[in-house]
């Protein structure tokens, strides 16, 4: 299984963001969302809510796989 910060990062790729553009949805700072994003463990609920709400849908899939990888793995 890849890294959490990797899947984080394969998202926001995924539905074309810059860490500027990420940050502004969550609406935090660049060095925040970049602190949350190499440490998920970081985000708040709220973060991925926002981000799921102005991501594509394969965007969204692949969050629901990273996300899925925490909570769910065995």
């Amino acid at each position: 299984m890849q890294d959490l910060s990797e899947g984080f990062q394969a998202v926001r790729r995924a539905a074309g963001l810059s860490l500027d553009e990420a940050a502004s949805i969550c609406g935090i700072s660049r060095p925040t969302y970049t602190v949350r994003e190499n440490n998920p463990g970081e985000f708040k609920l709220g973060d991925i809510v926002l981000l799921y709400n102005n991501i594509n849908e394969p965007s969204q899939q692949l969050l629901c796989s990273t996300l899925n990888s925490i909570f769910l793995s065995k």
